[in-house]
């Protein structure tokens, strides 16, 4: 990455720049950035496991809440697992789960962002002084470029490398940034399989890996008009990934 702080370069194309979990699961799910905002730091995971080739994998332990507590996103994903999966481990509530199972070392999922600074919103007004100082990158626009080239590919390998079988993409608005990261290039211009939910809400089925796997990509999991946020529309969900398992 020319003109690129090489910290940032290297952090933004390593397993140190997501959040993690269990990359053998079959369910992955993929944000657009870490929410927050704040000064933007090069943050690490909360703990790593090696795997059987010595890879180290970033995880969450068991019990260890951190930003959890205060993360809708990640409220809602537990939600959609201890649908999925509630039962199986005698599970009695979707925060008896996210305790105890979201992104452990041998839970269900695995967690990832396209792009790995955190910040207020998507927006370019959110790029500052300190993402500058940061990356060297001067816009927003820039920096996704960059994100594009060389993140972009690296997130491809390693989900084709461990081969879940539905990558949930978080955030319509963000569809060909999806597919450039997890499809082929022509599949940004496919006719994508549009799946109905309740409140005039659809998902996008997109088949990756040569129809070894889904992509599917989901409104943002929010309120307010547009998003995903009932329970019962978390519970349809759920059913629509049980479909591909």
């Amino acid at each position: 990455m020319n003109g690129v702080n090489e910290d940032f370069a290297q952090w933004a194309t390593s397993l140190n720049s997501i959040e993690g979990g269990n990359p053998e699961a079959d369910i992955w799910f993929c944000g657009i950035e870490p929410g927050g905002g704040g000064h933007p730091t090069l943050w690490q995971p909360a703990a790593f496991f090696q795997d059987e080739f010595g890879m180290n994998i970033p995880y969450r332990p068991q019990g260890y809440i951190g930003h959890l507590e205060h993360s809708q996103l990640d409220k809602k994903i537990a939600k959609v697992l201890w649908h999925l999966y509630g039962e199986e481990v005698d599970s009695p509530s979707w925060r008896h789960y996210m305790v105890n199972y979201l992104y452990t070392q041998n839970g269900h999922s695995f967690k990832l962002n396209l792009y790995p600074l955190s910040a207020n919103h998507i927006g370019e007004q959110s790029w500052t002084i300190d993402h500058f100082n940061l990356t060297r990158l001067s816009t927003k626009c820039l920096y996704r470029a960059c994100c594009a080239l060389h993140r972009f590919p690296f997130l491809h390998g390693i989900a084709e490398e461990f081969a879940p079988k539905v990558i949930v993409c978080i955030g319509k608005t963000f569809i060909s940034d999806f597919m450039i990261a997890f499809a082929a290039p022509e599949d940004i211009y496919a006719n994508h399989h549009k799946i109905q939910l309740d409140g005039n809400l659809s998902l996008e089925d997109v088949p990756i890996f040569g129809g070894g796997a889904h992509s599917l990509i989901i409104p943002f999991l929010r309120g307010g008009n547009g998003g995903i946020n009932a329970n019962a529309q978390l519970s349809q969900l759920a059913t629509r990934i049980r479909a591909f398992l």
